[in-house]
């Protein structure tokens, strides 16, 4: 990932990297991965480490994620999060080569609210960044995080 400028206090310079090794088998702990890659390139809260809302929102579309990639792609099939510099990037990969949708909004205000169909547009708006690549196996979805 290309830096225009230095990163801020806190964050890794440009090419430092860490990443999770193997394929979580639950949501829980794809959030432990992901929380160990922050803590091996900012140590624990208050050394550097994001802000709390910021690792919050990581973890949300974390779940997002490997929760849809297991209730809706037929399972996990590959999982990585890498911090560089001031992003993280986060690969989720499912079973199916369907690509995620949002429900259209109601027509009229419904008198029950919508159960589910809130978490890819919440993904959509928490990540700077998401992609979704077809392939022979399936789909990978990367959505890239700001961390500052």
């Amino acid at each position: 990932m290309p830096h225009a400028k230095a990163p801020a206090a806190g964050i890794p310079p440009p090419g430092t990297e860490a990443r999770t090794a193997g394929i979580p088998a639950t949501s829980a702990e794809a959030r432990a991965a992901v929380l160990a890659v922050l803590e091996s390139c900012f140590g624990g809260p208050g050394n550097g480490r994001p802000q709390d809302v910021v690792v919050a929102d990581v973890l949300l579309v974390t779940s997002e994620l490997v929760t849809n990639a297991h209730r809706h792609g037929g399972g996990l099939t590959h999982f990585t999060a890498e911090v560089d510099g001031d992003a993280l990037r986060l690969c989720v990969g499912d079973a199916s080569p369907v690509r995620p949708v949002s429900p259209p909004a109601p027509a009229v205000p419904a008198e029950i609210p919508r159960i589910g169909g809130y978490g890819w547009q919440m993904v959509r708006r928490l990540a700077r960044e998401v992609t979704v690549t077809t392939h022979s196996a399936g789909k990978t979805i990367s959505a890239v995080l700001m961390l500052t």
